[in-house]
């Protein structure tokens, strides 16, 4: 416990607000909170880390110091030039970052090779390299300060260029131009459909599984796609449907260009460039994660295996705790579930019970609402019940006409999704993965609720009405 922190708790959540919502993971989370200690996020006093549930967790930032953190982020897209450079380092960035987790996948695949120096010296560096120079920014920031900050200067900019035309050229700079690893996936099956029919041999389906396990891991911890889920993906799949990705895509693409040579304004060619680049990146940043963390199997392999905890135990440890672990022998915390943690200057604060229950009277007031905000990312209106995602084990439930209501959504909810008829998620912006999909689909979707699967359950019966932004609960389960 942190006496000061604890002493100013109150005053604390007084500056706070929602600010995204993800599935839980210590491990994942310490990356930003130790930004947040290490005064990389400059303005930003204040990160609180609050479990909703066994498998989510809130993020909290002080208002006046993200906002002003995020336009400053945000200013690096406004310079001329900046494409190039933004596009060369992204791309650098997790290339790097990869090739250090594949480093962590072998050395963890046999450790009694390497000595405990080496050993000790190879999780510094993994867990020092986000915190190099500008690495936060392409980590993830990037995505974040566009979304809020640059994407709406962008529109403006593009609907005075482009008036009546705006609405169909917007389509176009917005719609997905590169596969992602997800719809690689889905070709591959197709196939194999194609070539064993309904019965997938169990060697193809294991060699599958372990070729694409990666797409279903979010943290560290995760283990990712089962064969369970590869053989439903397998059964369900429309193969025509499927390999027509590359087609729509190539098509985008030459739409894309077409454009590009229309337009002689080198500015406006820049903004068409970043917002189609970051539509392509986010999803390929979130696959290149995945496929990173599935490299980091062996590594929490061996700390389950020598510290007893189990996989969901190991990702509630702290980077802090895994280094003192293996440089002085202290033993690692056994956390049953998120504690809820606030990062503040150089501290790193576990909740206590009693501030855990002013948080819960502060911030639960929202429950009882009958109507929940949000942005629309595409437009429409339908009635349907919902179903609430929290884990990709969850996406079996969604039936046709469901409304799916998640924190984001990711190219392995693409099955789901086409059942659905109208999608609403706490997180995301326009150019997130749900905004792009809906307009590919046609379905009413609102985004940015923060709250939706907080105050919607599994049965309810609601209106999604994307042409104003609100989702209208009719009947409560």
């Amino acid at each position: 416990m942190n006496k000061n922190i604890t002493d100013k708790f109150e005053d604390i959540l007084d500056s706070l607000y929602l600010f995204t919502a993800r599935p839980s993971s210590i491990q994942r989370e310490s990356f930003y909170g130790g930004h947040v200690t290490n005064n990389r996020f400059h303005s930003i006093k204040y990160l609180l880390n609050m479990p909703v549930s066994e498998t989510d967790v809130e993020w909290y930032f002080d208002k006046q110091g993200a906002e002003l953190f995020l336009a400053e982020e945000a200013e690096e897209f406004f310079k001329p030039g900046f494409y190039k450079e933004y596009k060369r380092r992204s791309e650098e960035y997790f290339e790097t970052w990869f090739e250090l987790c594949r480093e962590m996948k072998d050395h963890f695949s046999d450790p009694a090779k390497h000595s405990s120096e080496k050993t000790l010296d190879l999780i510094k560096k993994y867990y020092a390299y986000p915190f190099k120079d500008d690495t936060a920014f392409y980590f993830g920031l990037s995505v974040w300060s566009f979304e809020q900050k640059v994407v709406p200067e962008f529109e403006k900019i593009l609907k005075t260029f482009f008036g009546n035309n705006y609405d169909s050229f917007w389509q176009i700079i917005t719609a997905p131009t590169q596969l992602s690893d997800e719809q690689k996936f889905r070709i591959e099956l197709a196939n194999l459909k194609r070539e064993y029919g309904d019965d997938l041999p169990d060697s193809v389906l294991q060699s599958t599984q372990q070729k694409y396990r990666y797409l279903g891991i979010y943290s560290p911890e995760d283990y990712g796609l089962d064969e369970h889920y590869i053989r439903k993906a397998y059964q369900d799949l429309n193969v025509e449907q499927a390999l027509s990705i590359t087609d729509e895509l190539a098509e985008n693409e030459k739409s894309l260009e077409v454009l590009r040579q229309s337009c002689k304004d080198k500015r406006i060619l820049e903004i068409i460039d970043l917002i189609n680049f970051n539509i392509n990146f986010r999803n390929q940043r979130s696959e290149k994660l995945s496929h990173g963390f599935s490299m980091l199997t062996p590594f929490y392999d061996y700390l389950m295996d020598k510290s007893g905890l189990n996989r969901m135990q190991v990702g509630n440890v702290t980077r802090d705790e895994v280094v003192d672990f293996f440089e002085h022998g202290s033993p690692l915390p056994k956390r049953i579930g998120h504690p809820g943690m606030l990062y503040s200057g150089k501290i790193s604060h576990e909740l206590t019970s009693a501030e855990k229950e002013l948080f819960i009277k502060k911030f639960r007031s929202f429950m009882a609402v009958d109507e929940i905000a949000g942005t629309t990312a595409h437009s429409g209106v339908a009635k349907g019940k919902v179903k609430v995602i929290q884990s990709m084990n969850e996406l079996e439930k969604v039936e046709q006409g469901d409304v799916l209501v998640s924190q984001f959504t990711r190219p392995e909810f693409m099955a789901a999704i086409k059942k659905a008829i109208a999608i609403v998620t706490n997180d995301g912006g326009i150019t997130c993965h749900a905004a792009i999909v809906s307009r590919e689909l046609n379905k009413p979707c609102i985004i940015g609720t923060k709250i939706a699967t907080k105050v919607l359950h599994d049965g309810d019966e609601v209106e999604v009405d994307a042409d104003k932004g609100i989702v209208r609960i009719i009947t409560k389960k």
